[in-house]
């Protein structure tokens, strides 16, 4: 004879597992490479988490209102890069 209530263990087991299949995406770390052409040799910077709490630290510094990276204009992101290099990790 078959038992509703392991039936029922079963199912919420099972719902726990599909809904835990679905969360990798959320702990997944997002990094790409930028280069600094204006230091010699020009380091390819790998921007993660680390990096853009750098950047956030930068325009904290400077009062400035937070724009991503990428949209930054070159000159920014050149002044960007040479604070950065004079407050390594």
């Amino acid at each position: 004879m078959h038992r509703p209530r392991e039936y029922r263990a079963a199912l919420v087991f099972a719902a726990a597992i599909a809904a835990s299949a679905m969360l990798p995406g959320c702990v997944v770390e997002r990094t790409h490479e930028v280069h600094d052409v204006d230091h010699v040799p020009a380091p390819a910077h790998h921007w993660d988490d680390r990096e853009d709490l750098a950047y956030r630290r930068y325009l904290e510094e400077r009062h400035e209102a937070y724009v991503e990276f990428q949209r930054q204009n070159a000159e920014e992101q050149r002044a960007y890069w040479d604070w950065r290099a004079r407050h390594p990790d």
